[in-house]
């Protein structure tokens, strides 16, 4: 404890011994109003550190909101619609060539019409309260340099004043995110909403800088960490188990279709872009789901001629079966990779066109399908299930008749799936 008038000195710079002759002119700064009880504390710092290359992001993508402005819709079909009428024209001999003409289309478009997607900045502090920082400022500095009781008394008032005003500002601020929170929970914009939440409970899905590998040792470089994850997705998505070919032969021909090689058409495009959800995040070539709907009738009919020739030449585009690996974590330990659940962002355009195959081959799927599965079928939903299981349970609990429950969680079900068989 200090004498009585006599103030110690507690703020200092923490550094290895074999640092410390990179730090000269250290000096502590009393007068710097940083609001608290310590003082700001500088120094020349003289070394090299080693250079660490950044781990490869997502990459950038398109302000697709501005969508929402018919004026920004109208502009970005005028220059689609001018840009893609000699790709019309073009022969749909080579598909990947076509496909990529269409994707660098889009994106120079996008970028000029929409541009990138900005993060908002929260706007500063109001005017009246940075007069107030600037008073309390120069009461400290007279404080510091005559500390009698007035100025004490002087400076504690504007403290008190300065920090009430910033907490004011500051709940003004939260009642305006909620109000929109509200805006969007009453508009049914889930997306919205729980961006919001995210927001305000301080929550960010960052990946792990430093990863362990197979062996359990700790991985910090970046190409290090990159090779982990790419070991570890190669092996987990390409596991496989002991099936019965057998099976295969238990399952009936497939009934012929009205039209099972005929071309698309122009109405199922418009009826597949009108199923693709907004709000969703894009694969790699960064084209939006928005993007396509607002594209207008040139995106469609060069959308329909990349598709059909893909489909008569029974080859996909190559970039369409690309997709980025975004891990997701679940539970345990974050540095071990087997904690996390792959989700890949695939293409748009991909998606579109397995849409068109799906709604060709519906009825075909729907004929081998059991009347017990649920999920991904027209009016048979996970709500239905729940809802036909708590019926029985009712029922069975009424008349007293013994019941027994079976829940079977499979692990990594979906990246284990018998692709050859479906």
């Amino acid at each position: 404890m200090p004498y009585i008038g006599i103030r110690n000195q507690i703020d200092y710079i923490i550094t290895k011994l074999e640092n410390i002759k990179s730090f000269q002119n250290c000096r502590s700064y009393c007068l710097a109003d940083i609001g608290s009880d310590h003082n700001l504390v500088l120094a020349n710092v003289k070394f090299s550190p080693t250079k660490t290359k950044r781990m490869k992001s997502l990459p950038k993508t398109y302000d697709v909101g501005r969508f929402n402005d018919s004026n920004i819709v109208e502009a970005f079909k005028a220059r689609i619609g001018g840009a893609f009428e000699p790709l019309l024209q073009l022969p749909d001999t080579d598909v990947d060539e076509l496909r990529k003409k269409f994707r660098d289309t889009t994106n120079n478009i996008s970028e000029e019409i929409v541009g990138f997607k900005r993060s908002r900045q929260v706007k500063g502090l109001p005017e009246e309260v940075c007069k107030a920082c600037e008073q309390r400022r120069k009461a400290r500095i007279l404080m510091m340099n005559n500390p009698s009781d007035c100025n004490k008394k002087s400076y504690t008032k504007l403290n008190k004043a300065v920090k009430y005003e910033v907490k004011k500002w500051k709940k003004k601020i939260l009642d305006t995110e909620v109000e929109e929170m509200e805006l969007a929970h009453a508009k049914n914009n889930s997306h919205e909403l729980f961006k919001k939440v995210k927001k305000l409970s301080g929550e960010r899905d960052k990946m792990q800088p430093a990863v362990k590998n197979k062996d359990g040792i700790l991985k910090t470089a970046p190409a290090d960490v990159l090779k982990c994850w790419e070991v570890h997705f190669s092996v987990h998505l390409n596991t496989q188990f002991p099936r019965d070919e057998n099976a295969l032969l238990t399952i009936p021909d497939p009934q012929p279709t009205d039209n099972p090689s005929e071309p698309f058409t122009i109405e199922e495009v418009e009826t597949a872009i009108k199923l693709l959800k907004n709000n969703k995040a894009c694969g790699w070539d960064k084209i939006a789901a928005e993007t396509l709907k607002a594209g207008g009738q040139p995106m469609r009919q060069l959308l329909l001629k990349i598709i059909n020739a893909a489909w008569s030449e029974g080859v996909t585009p190559e970039d369409w079966s690309k997709g980025l690996i975004t891990p997701v974590f679940k539970k345990g330990d974050k540095l071990d990779p087997s904690n996390y659940r792959a989700i890949t962002l695939l293409s748009i355009p991909g998606k579109f066109f397995c849409r068109m195959v799906l709604m060709r081959i519906q009825g075909t799927i729907e004929n081998h399908l059991t009347e017990e599965q649920c999920r991904f079928r027209s009016c048979r939903g996970t709500t239905d299930a729940v809802f036909v299981l708590r019926q029985i349970i009712e029922k069975a609990r009424e008349r007293r008749i013994p019941i027994h429950l079976n829940f079977v969680d499979f692990k990594a079900a979906f990246d284990t799936i018998w692709r050859e068989a479906l």
